[in-house]
């Protein structure tokens, strides 16, 4: 079923109007760019809403601040959800908007827009002011929320994997594909952001499919798209996905899209809305596809196609490929609870598919094709079959003899490096305790002389993301991976520790884990897991009794996903001995290792079933614990994998365990200190008491 376009709101597109901005999300302090756009466009005075957001006085007015500061007019415009019914006729509010050159809306949630100025069925008058401020050559800007209502229908929620794989539903609180009417200032095509961060693609073509829209435009956080008449021009961090379903076609018997045109607009370039066109940014030079560098084969190493950037990545390693002998890249991702892969295809086309580069070595690529393949999974592979046996030794995930301490603050000295692993940027290395930071050739050289290395991140998906380098494992973590041969130290705490494992929860609590399960799309509403640098076996997650970490997503994760897990109490430090395959904690108060049987794991999207996954205290050499403390202490653990889930200790029972809404907790003592756990829920009814 195709959503229908206003056609009064088309045809105000055939007269000269003002700009739009829309921005993808995540708009930094330091995009000058973007804030100069804002301020040009408005002549200097903007009037900004906050109401999408859940807190949108607090929102909006630290945007007026942030306007102010490089010196735009700016002002806070109250209108809110809940203050709408007077305020969306409000004559004062509507004088503002008469005066003020622009308006900007900020994050949060899209249909608290939408329902703020359309009641009844009707555009409110502050809604038709907005249009006239439009019509006289107004701006219209938005981030996140403020982009994604500015189309016609308007995408409400989904990730990638389940607007594929389950379609098109009512409720956007609901896994799938969620669409609704948008105000439509902006009328060539769906808007998505957060695309390429969030793996959107795939909810994008989704959505194109059901609305029946010829264009979608992705745009990626901290980048906008300034639609001027009928041409847009990308500023920003990153760019812009352009997906042209003119020549598309859909299989429903194979489940295949194919045929999508695909086009990444990086910052500078335009696209003409007219032709249907992309056009390279001035200085922009086209990239012949015969060099003598060119990549000759597909990736070695591909992550999950809809883990956070990395179908971007696969496509920058094609566009720098030779088409004679490599013309296709392939990635795909399965969802175990729904029993679907989702295949998704590249192709290069002779002559059509063309490629530019920036001095900065930024590509823009034009006109490739884009397939997308759902089909039933083979369940036989859907988990990673990497085991440690119980429970002394570990097998090393990364050959060699060397040692990695997780926890461990840097070294003080020695010959000593850092790796500094930065948001959007490739990481420095330094030398300990102060050196000056060194980029690309220097920094591997320093790299490859250092006998005690250490990692350093802000957020762990800054690593996770730089893991491979177009579709092959990065050159810093090849240059750690060979100093751990020859024998080095290597040590992480905080954020960083977290990437030493294989995989890396990067988002997502305990509740999510037990409501919607695991996932590798970046989009996705449960715990999200990306691949890490395989230093040590399984997943790793550091200070388990702050915040909303807990056992209970570690928990879920490791049964999921078939792995391993290590689990820290803040100041603790594991020691893992490659050579041997011993783990011993060297200092501080607490930590554990988390494993399941898998023949003990059901997990689906209906429901959740684990039987005895163990939960053990790591041992230190010569330190004689009290194996009823510890014991004590994994209990401690349980009990608040209860409390956060919202289980109750049931009084009057032998043993220990908790209930809660459609979950139970069951706890059984063992040897060690150790202590197992039963889990079980219903998802389906978990996630109905919440929508």
């Amino acid at each position: 079923m195709a959503l229908r376009l206003n056609s009064r709101r088309r045809s105000e597109q055939q007269r000269k109007v003002g700009p739009l901005l829309i921005i993808g999300g995540r708009f930094e302090d330091d995009n000058h760019r973007l804030f100069k756009a804002v301020h040009y466009h408005s002549n200097g005075d903007v009037l900004v809403f906050g109401t999408a957001s859940g807190f949108p006085e607090e929102v909006g007015n630290s945007m007026v601040s942030d306007l102010q500061k490089r010196g735009t007019r700016a002002a806070f415009a109250d209108l809110t959800l809940e203050n709408s019914p007077t305020m969306a006729f409000d004559s004062g509010l509507l004088q503002a908007i008469g005066q003020t050159g622009g308006v900007y809306f900020t994050g949060g949630d899209q249909l608290r827009i939408w329902h703020s100025l359309v009641q009844d069925g009707e555009d409110t008058p502050v809604l038709q002011a907005l249009r006239d401020l439009r019509a006289r050559g107004g701006l219209i800007a938005g981030s996140s929320a403020g982009a994604a209502m500015q189309s016609d229908p308007m995408l409400l929620g989904g990730s990638s994997l389940d607007s594929l794989t389950i379609g098109l539903v009512n409720d956007p609180d609901t896994p799938g594909l969620s669409l609704g009417p948008g105000l439509g200032f902006f009328e060539h095509g769906l808007v998505d952001q957060h695309f390429i961060e969030r793996a959107r693609v795939g909810r994008l073509v989704a959505g194109l499919r059901q609305t029946g829209q010829r264009f979608g435009f992705g745009i990626d956080e901290n980048t906008a798209m300034l639609v001027r008449d009928d041409l847009i021009e990308v500023i920003g961090e990153t760019g812009m996905v352009v997906a042209d379903m003119a020549h598309a076609r859909h299989d429903p018997e194979s489940g295949e899209t194919s045929d999508i045109r695909l086009s990444y607009l990086d910052d500078g370039d335009q696209f003409d809305l007219v032709k249907g066109k992309a056009l390279p940014g001035p200085g922009k030079r086209l990239l012949r596809p015969g060099r003598a560098n060119a990549f000759r084969s597909p990736a070695d190493m591909p992550r999950d196609v809809f883990g956070a950037n990395a179908l971007h990545e696969l496509w920058q390693r094609l566009a720098q490929g030779n088409p004679a002998f490599y013309a296709v890249e392939t990635a795909q991702v399965t969802d175990p609870r729904s029993s679907a892969t989702v295949q998704v295809s590249l192709r290069r086309r002779p002559r059509v598919s063309l490629v530019y580069r920036d001095a900065r070595s930024r590509l823009s690529m034009f006109n490739f094709l884009l397939s997308l393949r759902v089909s039933a999974a083979d369940m036989a592979h859907a988990k990673l079959e990497i085991r440690p046996e119980p429970r002394s030794k570990i097998r090393s995930a990364s050959a060699g003899g060397g040692t990695v301490l997780v926890g461990a603050e840097p070294p003080a000295s020695g010959n000593s490096a850092e790796a500094i692993y930065r948001r959007g940027a490739d990481p420095v290395i330094r030398k300990l305790p102060n050196g000056k930071p060194h980029e690309r050739s220097q920094a591997l050289h320093l790299l490859t002389q250092a006998e005690n290395l250490h990692l350093t991140a802000d957020l762990r998906d800054s690593i996770t993301h730089r893991v491979t380098h177009l579709g092959q494992s990065a050159p810093v973590r090849d240059a750690l991976r060979a100093r751990l041969q020859g024998g080095a130290v290597l040590s992480a705490n905080g954020e960083a520790a977290a990437a030493l494992g294989q995989e890396v929860i990067t988002y997502g609590d305990a509740n999510a884990a037990i409501r919607w399960g695991v996932s590798s799309d970046a989009g996705g509403e449960g715990l999200v897991i990306e691949r890490g640098l395989g230093f040590v076996p399984g997943i790793v997650d550091p200070e388990i009794n702050k915040g909303t970490a807990g056992i209970g997503r570690l928990l879920v994760a490791c049964a999921e996903r078939g792995l391993d897990g290590w689990g820290l109490y803040s100041g603790a430090v594991l020691r893992f001995d490659l050579a041997s395959g011993n783990v011993t904690r060297t200092s501080g108060p607490l930590a554990v290792h988390v494993w399941a049987d898998p023949d003990k794991v059901r997990s689906a999207k209906e429901h959740l079933d684990i039987r005895d996954i163990h939960i053990a205290p790591v041992l230190a050499p010569e330190v004689n614990d009290d194996p009823e403390a510890l014991q004590r202490a994994m209990l401690e653990l349980a009990e608040n994998f209860a409390a956060e889930i919202g289980a109750e200790r049931e009084r009057g029972q032998s043993g220990f365990s908790w209930m809660g809404d459609e979950i139970l907790l069951r706890a059984h003592l063992r040897d060690r200190g150790a202590i197992s756990l039963d889990v079980s829920c219903n998802r389906t009814r978990l996630t109905a008491d919440i929508r």
